[in-house]
C-alpha cells in the first residue's frame, strides 16, 4: 500500500468480531412457526441457502423451502411437507418435493430447487408457481453427455445449483457431473464430458458443491477424496461452447484429494487436509468457503491460496452462540448435507442441520478500504482474519503491497514489532499473547482492530 497522504479517506468498515448467533430455528424436529419470528420457529434438518436481491433469505427445510424476510418472519413457500412429485404450473406451496437441496435464484427472482430424489431442478417463479426446469424424474446414473433440452434431461441425484454471470445455472449431482443450463437456448449439456477421464483417475465419484467466479471459473467439490477442485475456463464461454473444455483445466485448489483430516490452518490449502467438503460459497473478495464436513468446521481458501477455520471447534454439539465463532459446536454438519451461504453484507450462514438451525457468523471476512480523492488511485482493501483469533491472524492487502505492520495493545505498547516486507500477506502467531483488543498498524495508519480469545 503506497503511503498515504491528507486526501486519503480511511473508513473503518472492519469493526465486527466473527460472532456466532442462531438465525433460524429453535432446536424442535419438525417443520413449524410460520407467521412469527424465524428464531422461534420449529425446522427439522435445514439444507439449502439462498438470499434474492432484496435480501430475503430461502431455505430447505425437510420437503419444503421457507423464506424468512427481512423482518424476520418466517413462511413456507414450496411443498407441503409430505415427499413426492406433483405440484407442476400450480402453487409451489401445494407441491410435493423429495429431498431438496441445493438452491439458487436468477437476477429476476426466481428460485430453483435441487430435489435429490426426484432426479429434476424445479422452479418457483415470483408468483410462487412451480414447474420442472430441469431434469425428467428418472435417475440417470454414470457420468452425463447430454446434450438438449433441459427438461428432458436425466440428472442423477441434483444436489449443488449456482448461477455464472450470463445466468445459465449450473448443476452437480452425485454421479459426478456438472451440468450447464443455457439459459438462452434452454439446453442442458455436461462441461465436464472431455474430462470424465480425468475425474475417473482423480476418484471423483460425487460432486455436491459448485460456484462460479466472475472469469467463469469453476469450483466444485469432490466430497468422496476429500477436495476442492478448480475448472480454469480461460474465460471460454462454455454454454456457448457445448461445455468442451480441456482436462488440463483442472486442479486442486483444497485438500490432498484422498486423504481425509483436518489440518493445515495458516498454511498453502493445497497442503491442507479436508474430510467430505460438501459445499462451498464465494464472497466479493473471491476468498472461497467450504462446508468442511465430518469434522464440523467452515474453512475458507483466501486468494493467497491460504486456508483458514473461520467457524467451528471440530466438536460436535451446540454452544457458543454470541461468542467466538471459532469457538462453536455444530451438530452433524459432516454427515452429509451441510450447506452454506453468504448474504450481500457478507455475513455467513450455515445450515447446522443436527441441532435444527441456521446459524449466521457477522462477516467473516469483511476489510477496510483506503479511498483516494486522487484521480488514478485506486482503492485497497486490507483484510484480517480471524477476529476474534485465537493462534494466528492474517493480515491482507488486496492490491498494494505491505511494506510495514505493527501491532499495538491498548496501552499503545508494541506487541508484535515492526515487520519489514514487500508482500500482499502476513499471518503472525498470536498464541500466546494476552486475551484483550489489539491494533493493527500497515504502512504506518491505523487500519483495524481486533481481539484475541
Amino acid at each position: 500500500m503506497k503511503k498515504l497522504f491528507p486526501f486519503l479517506l480511511l473508513l473503518p468498515l472492519f469493526t465486527k468480531a466473527q460472532i456466532i448467533n442462531t438465525f433460524a430455528g429453535s432446536a424442535a424436529y419438525t417443520t413449524s412457526g410460520d407467521g412469527g419470528p424465524a428464531i422461534d420457529a420449529g425446522i427439522y434438518w435445514p439444507r439449502g441457502i439462498a438470499f434474492d436481491h432484496k435480501g430475503n433469505m430461502y431455505f430447505v427445510d425437510n420437503n419444503t423451502v421457507r423464506k424468512v424476510d427481512a423482518a424476520g418472519i418466517v413462511t413456507t413457500i414450496a411443498g407441503d411437507g409430505i415427499p413426492g412429485f406433483s405440484g407442476d404450473s400450480s402453487l409451489a406451496v401445494a407441491a410435493k418435493l423429495n429431498d431438496p437441496q441445493g438452491m439458487a435464484i436468477d437476477k429476476a427472482g426466481n428460485l430453483y430447487i435441487a430435489e435429490q430424489n426426484n432426479h429434476v431442478v424445479r422452479k418457483v417463479d415470483t408468483n410462487g408457481i412451480i414447474t420442472t426446469f430441469a431434469g425428467n424424474y428418472y435417475y440417470s446414473g454414470g457420468y452425463g453427455a447430454y446434450w438438449g433440452p433441459a427438461d428432458s434431461a436425466g440428472l442423477a441425484w441434483p444436489t449443488g445449483l449456482a448461477f455464472d454471470t450470463s445466468g445459465n445455472l449450473y448443476i452437480a449431482d452425485m454421479a459426478g457431473n456438472i451440468n450447464i443450463v443455457n439459459i438462452a437456448t434452454d439446453s442442458i449439456m455436461s462441461i465436464l464430458y472431455n474430462i470424465h477421464d480425468t475425474l475417473f483417475t482423480l476418484g471423483i465419484s460425487d460432486i455436491t458443491g459448485v460456484v462460479v467466479d466472475n472469469n467463469g471459473d469453476i469450483y466444485f467439490t469432490g466430497e468422496s477424496n476429500s477436495a476442492v477442485y478448480k475448472i480454469s475456463t480461460g474465460g471460454v464461454n462454455l454454454a456457448a461452447n457445448y461445455g468442451l473444455i480441456d482436462s488440463g483445466t483442472v486442479h486442486i485448489v483444497a485438500g490432498s484429494g484422498g486423504t481425509s483430516g483436518s489440518s493445515g490452518d495458516g498454511g498453502p490449502a493445497t497442503a491442507a487436509l479436508l474430510t467430505f467438503p460438501y459445499t462451498l460459497a464465494l464472497d466479493k473478495y473471491h476468498n472461497l468457503y467450504i462446508a468442511d464436513g465430518d469434522v464440523t468446521r467452515i474453512r475458507v481458501v483466501d486468494t493467497s491460496g491460504i486456508i483458514h477455520t473461520i467457524a467451528g471447534d471440530g466438536t460436535m454439539g451446540f454452544s457458543g452462540d454470541g461468542g467466538s465463532a471459532l469457538l462453536a459446536e455444530m451438530d452433524n454438519i459432516g454427515s452429509g448435507e451441510a450447506f452454506i451461504s453468504l448474504d450481500t453484507a457478507g455475513n455467513l450462514y450455515i445450515s447446522d442441520n443436527g441441532n435444527n438451525r441456521i446459524r449466521k457468523v457477522t462477516a467473516p471476512m469483511s476489510a477496510i478500504t483506503l479511498h483516494s480523492n486522487a484521480p488514478g488511485v485506486a482503492e485497497n482493501r486490507i483484510m484480517i482474519y480471524p477476529d476474534p483469533a485465537t493462534t494466528q491472524l492474517t493480515v491482507r492487502s488486496t492490491n498494494d503491497l505491505i511494506h510495514e505492520m505493527t501491532i499495538t495493545n491498548v496501552l499503545g505498547q508494541k506487541i508484535q514489532p515492526a515487520v519489514h516486507c514487500s508482500q500482499y500477506s502476513i499471518t503472525v502467531d498470536v498464541s500466546e499473547w494476552p486475551d484483550g483488543v489489539y491494533f493493527v498498524c500497515v504502512n504506518n495508519t491505523e487500519v483495524s482492530k481486533f481481539v484475541k480469545k
